[in-house]
């Protein structure tokens, strides 16, 4: 369903869990979060030694360090450049780590092995992290905090510091430090600590860090076509899968960029894909492209639709008795900005220029504004919305907002060109 919540949120289903068990010779409870955590403690006991040799060259890594937060980025650099992810679910390996010293030995390991090696690692410097099972997804799966049990598939790894709480995702050798993207962000998770589990929540990263940010600057002929340079940062949640195609072949970069620029007709002239690995990682890319067909001419006219890369094509379908709650996810909690200076030739002027727009509502807030100086069209447009659960009354407000947008995207400018 359209803005309908996923599918756990719907879906009847029955939860079942073992008031007590045993597990690899190993006797727990599910009774408690603390007691599946107890459980889950003494299963993965002594499996945190270090060879020596490791543990020295931990602490020289990290000796003239002195924030906290420095020496864990070490050493999950460190783990990055060292390991690599390998799945091992078979028998109680789905449950168990496999111990941090064949991590070290082998250069392998699944989120639970490469988390538990983590985890050795920052003992080593004298750095206290949780051991922590989450449900991976991109959709969330609700947890019922009232009823323990087993909701959860991955690993990942929990560090308290005196003024910040880091996670990190251990099993990939190309993320960020500190940062868990949509597969583990938001949710409950539970820290496995010596005095059992403990109902954590991941960090949700909102509008203040999924943000597009565009400037283009484009050169339009007298023949209509045009020459764009343009530098896109997407962060956060709005990076998407660019992560991972900053790390592909140039030919296969490109060949991405074809199928995901939404313009009509269009030549790369040139490009690139950078990834900045902050806390709130971005990629920024840069594009030289030659557009055909931008302007579109009649007579002594050309028309212009200044909204190049970024229009809003999401409308709701019209419904007389919807039945459900709205339901926005994270991914509509974001905010994006398009700053677009357009050269016109010679001789143009605007015949027709659109009217400053600023659409509001209870999902989000948008604005455009056309401006134009000494053969130069400037189009500034900044679009934010909300996530959250609206009420099914409210689902006619959000089809009108968002068409709203959507025709404000499609604004065209006429220019005439002057007789002389």
């Amino acid at each position: 369903m359209r803005f309908g919540s996923n599918f756990y949120e719907n879906a009847p289903r029955v939860i079942f869990s073992p008031a007590r068990f045993s597990f690899g010779g190993v006797e727990g409870n599910m009774q408690t979060w603390q007691g599946f955590g107890e459980w889950q403690y003494r299963l993965n006991q002594g499996r945190t030694g270090l060879p020596t040799e490791t543990a020295e060259k931990i602490k020289a890594l990290t000796a003239s360090l002195t924030s906290p937060v420095e020496k864990v980025k070490a050493v999950y650099e460190f783990l990055q450049s060292k390991t690599r992810y390998v799945g091992v679910q078979l028998g109680i390996g789905g449950w168990q780590t496999l111990p941090a010293a064949h991590v070290d030995e082998k250069g392998y390991g699944d989120c639970k092995a490469l988390t538990n090696y983590t985890q050795s690692l920052l003992k080593a410097v004298g750095i206290p992290a949780y051991y922590t099972l989450v449900h991976a997804d991109r959709d969330i799966q609700p947890i019922d905090k009232d009823f323990p049990a087993n909701y959860f598939n991955h690993v990942i790894l929990c560090v308290p510091l005196e003024k910040d709480t880091l996670w990190l995702e251990c099993t990939s050798q190309e993320e960020a430090f500190g940062y868990l993207g949509d597969f583990t962000d938001n949710r409950f998770a539970l820290a496995i600590t010596p005095q059992g589990g403990k109902l954590l929540r991941t960090p949700a990263y909102t509008k203040k860090h999924n943000q597009l940010l565009r400037q283009a600057q484009i050169q339009i002929a007298e023949n209509g076509e045009a020459n764009a340079q343009i530098k896109t940062r997407y962060q956060a949640l709005k990076e998407g899968d660019r992560d991972r195609w900053v790390t592909y072949a140039p030919e296969e970069q490109k060949k991405y960029l074809y199928e995901e620029i939404d313009i009509a007709d269009f030549e790369i002239l040139s490009f690139s894909l950078r990834r900045q690995k902050d806390r709130i990682p971005y990629t920024e890319e840069l594009l030289q492209l030659r557009i055909p067909k931008f302007a579109t001419l009649s007579g002594r006219r050309m028309f212009i639709t200044p909204n190049l890369m970024n229009q809003w094509t999401t409308v709701p379908e019209d419904l007389e008795n919807r039945q459900t709650a709205i339901f926005l996810n994270r991914y509509y909690d974001f905010y994006d900005q398009d700053s677009l200076t357009f050269q016109v030739p010679a001789g143009y002027v605007p015949e027709s220029l659109p009217k400053p727009i600023k659409i509001e509502s209870a999902f989000g807030k948008y604005e455009a504004h056309f401006v134009m100086e000494n053969q130069q069209l400037f189009y500034y447009r900044t679009f934010e919305m909300n996530q959250g659960v609206f009420p099914k009354e409210k689902y006619a407000e959000l089809s009108d907002f968002l068409k709203a947008v959507s025709r404000a995207d499609r604004n065209r400018v006429v220019l005439v060109k002057n007789q002389e």
